[in-house]
């Protein structure tokens, strides 16, 4: 399980809190190194492929009792292949969190991914994770999130469906809030 590489990326996003229960989110640029999944024992050694990918999305969230919240992130992806092939996507997430003492949380989730554009009727079902994550905030600006998803993925080329079991590792810099200040003009009566 530790000694196959699946996915190395960089992504970059900016958020948007409306509300404290609604963030809007945008990520202008995001690349991805993607590893092909071993079906066969050639599979190992296939080079990656490369992805940049463009994002816009809605997280809504509602404490359902005290620590306890029920929250939904709604996506829709547009994802640059290095073969010129491109794909929209769209990806939900329905999860429960809860929160620990000392900047830690814990959910579970399920979130489906559909191909919403250049994919084909046969390839309308992308995959679907089911996971559990823990996020730790270490400092003011790092944040750790780490977690296991069990996957099961139709890929593109392929009439198969495939179940994958993923641990993954996530670290996150958060760069300083900017605020906006209401400026308020005097009139002369």
């Amino acid at each position: 399980m530790f000694d196959k590489d699946l996915m190395y990326t960089f992504r970059t996003w900016i958020h948007y809190k409306y509300t404290d229960d609604i963030t809007f989110s945008l990520s202008p640029f995001a690349y991805f190194s993607n590893y092909k999944i071993i079906q066969k024992q050639a599979d190992e050694y296939e080079p990656p492929s490369h992805e940049i990918r463009f994002s816009l999305a809605a997280t809504l969230k509602r404490a359902l009792v005290e620590k306890i919240n029920i929250f939904n992130r709604t996506a829709v992806e547009y994802r640059l292949f290095e073969n010129n092939r491109d794909i929209m996507r769209l990806r939900t997430r329905l999860g429960l969190s809860y929160d620990f003492p000392k900047n830690v949380r814990m959910s579970i989730f399920n979130e489906l991914f559909v191909n919403i554009a250049n994919a084909g009727k046969a390839h309308f079902f992308d995959h679907n994770r089911t996971g559990l994550n823990l996020e730790c905030k270490l400092f003011s600006a790092f944040r750790i999130d780490t977690g296991y998803m069990y996957i099961i993925r139709l890929p593109l080329f392929s009439a198969t469906k495939i179940q994958e079991n993923a641990l993954f590792l996530n670290l996150t810099y958060e760069s300083k809030r900017i605020r906006t200040v209401k400026k308020h003009s005097l009139q002369k009566l």
